[in-house]
């Protein structure tokens, strides 16, 4: 049991470094889960970078000139048989609980899936960062406020509404039904 001990020391001094270079908790409202797809962005967009804090902007990118980046993930159990995602089901939340106009502020968006089982890197990632398809997020959000509004009056729903896989497709290209059990990336271009 010593080495699990020792094991748990050095996670949590490296928890303890972590906070203290960058100013923020990764496991504060999944952070690390941003961290993590920034980091992975960043060898494509160099420039890229994840901003600390709960209200602003997730992250930066100064050579695409976007200063609000919205990061949103989730994560989905690869399947028995073919051990590829199912990503096309996935669902992203948008906080209802909170205003809006943060989501609103936003210049892109970047939607993130993590393996359920191992969760050290991406799966796949959608960046959206054109100005119209940037728009059509935005507009497919307010649609779906629509129905959250008209629900939350009856009172049959939850405070977030989702976004699904499926619905974000069609600002991004598409590598086939499923992902395949590694890395891909997705860029709306």
């Amino acid at each position: 049991m010593a080495k699990e001990i020792d094991d748990l020391l050095h996670i949590l001094e490296s928890i303890d470094k972590f906070k203290k270079e960058y100013d923020y908790n990764p496991f504060d409202n999944y952070a690390w889960r941003e961290v993590l797809t920034f980091e992975f962005l960043r060898s494509y967009y160099p420039t890229i970078k994840k901003l600390g804090g709960r209200y602003g902007a997730d992250g930066v990118c100064p050579e695409l000139n976007l200063s609000h980046i919205e990061q949103k993930s989730t994560k989905a159990k690869k399947r028995k048989s073919s051990r590829d995602y199912n990503i096309r089901g996935s669902k992203y939340q948008i906080d209802m609980s909170k205003s809006l106009e943060k989501t609103f502020k936003a210049d892109a968006f970047i939607f993130s899936l993590f393996d359920s089982d191992d969760s050290k890197y991406p799966v796949h990632v959608l960046f959206v960062h054109e100005e119209d398809k940037v728009q059509k997020v935005k507009d497919l959000i307010l649609s779906k406020k629509e129905v959250f509004d008209s629900l939350q009056e009856e009172k049959k729903t939850h405070a977030h509404l989702d976004l699904t896989y499926s619905e974000l497709e069609k600002f991004g290209e598409m590598y086939g039904e499923y992902l395949p059990a590694i890395n891909i990336m997705e860029f709306c271009l």
